[in-house]
């Protein structure tokens, strides 16, 4: 078989990922598969030679700097397993001519968003802490009925938390500057600005993607013009929110809580303060991983590379909505 046909999946432990009828529809499709078997994360220098012939990319977090996009001169396809694509230099991938497509997690992730939101509200991780280590203190918790809830981004996860919440009675409110006014229509969504986002939410759900225009958007100045004891929840992407800022936040009491899948540093510091907090409950950015999804992306990132083989659009092409202003490239929201 020609090597332009080969696809290339360097994610680590991918066979638990990756279903084997993925990979026969791949082989049957005419392409040729090869999966990374290491035991830790690849090395830039293997990713670098293992895409150097490669047509297309099932691509986990690895990164695609600037340097692997232009070693790989045949390939022509990136299918992202998952959504965020700040592991991958866009700009080098356009100007190579390289599709990028990314996947659908989007009701795995509003339910992770969801889960955050009451193990907060109801401060499982206190509860779980205080009988854990032989006590049987009680504290006070919130109901989410009736909340106002701020959605930072209004793209597919957070229509599908809208979605959800919807039984809770709560007030969903977001701001998105594409905000897609039918879906806001249909699920009872109000677009407002970030200053009445941050000012009325009593809790603030992040779902937009990584940018250099949206690094550090919750910082200290956004702390402070919200509203005193918000509760906040992250299944986004850690550098959105300015880390050490939050953390003083928390502990001045002007946040209530967080609920964090991700963060600024992954892993995590074993020295972060966040660790020993009561308040925020953890988890290690595992939004989108259930069976279910994995099986659904797999499938859709196969269906992805073999689009645009065969010259049609990938069913998630990732669109960048301008290049070049102050701010740098902007995404539309998760």
């Amino acid at each position: 078989m020609d090597r332009a046909d080969k696809v290339i999946i360097p994610i680590l432990n991918y066979p638990k990922l990756v279903p084997e009828d993925v990979i026969r529809y791949l082989e049957e499709n005419g392409f040729a598969v090869e999966g990374y078997k290491g035991s830790e994360p690849i090395a830039e220098a293997q990713l670098t030679e293992m895409i150097a012939d490669a047509y297309g990319v099932i691509a986990g977090v690895e990164r695609y700097g600037g340097g692997v996009i232009r070693a790989a001169k045949k390939l022509k396809v990136i299918a992202r397993f998952g959504v965020g694509t700040d592991n991958i230099d866009l700009q080098a991938c356009a100007a190579q001519g390289v599709t990028i497509a990314r996947t659908a997690n989007h009701e795995t992730v509003a339910e992770m968003a969801l889960a955050m939101m009451l193990a907060t509200l109801k401060r499982f991780e206190w509860y779980s802490r205080e009988i854990r280590s032989g006590g049987w203190g009680r504290t006070t918790v919130h109901e989410l009925r009736g909340k106002t809830v701020g959605l930072l981004g209004f793209g597919r996860v957070a229509q599908s938390l809208a979605a959800l919440l919807s039984v809770f009675h709560t007030e969903t409110i977001a701001f998105d500057p594409y905000f897609n006014v039918e879906a806001g229509k249909t699920l009872g969504v109000l677009p407002v600005s970030l200053e009445e986002l941050l000012a009325r939410s009593d809790v603030i759900s992040l779902h937009l993607p990584y940018t250099e225009a949206t690094r550090h958007l919750l910082n200290e100045a956004a702390f402070a013009a919200m509203r005193e004891g918000v509760f906040i929840v992250n299944t986004a992407r850690g550098p959105i929110i300015e880390e050490t800022a939050l953390i003083r936040a928390l502990q001045s009491g002007r946040v209530a809580g967080a609920g964090l899948d991700v963060y600024e540093q992954e892993p995590i510091d074993p020295g972060n303060p966040l660790l020993s907090m009561r308040q925020v409950v953890m988890t290690p950015h595992v939004g989108g991983a259930s069976i279910e999804n994995w099986g659904r992306t797999s499938r859709i990132c196969a269906e992805s590379i073999v689009a645009v083989r065969e010259g049609r659009a990938p069913q998630y092409p990732v669109k960048l909505s301008w290049k070049g202003s102050s701010q740098g490239r902007k995404e539309r929201a998760l």
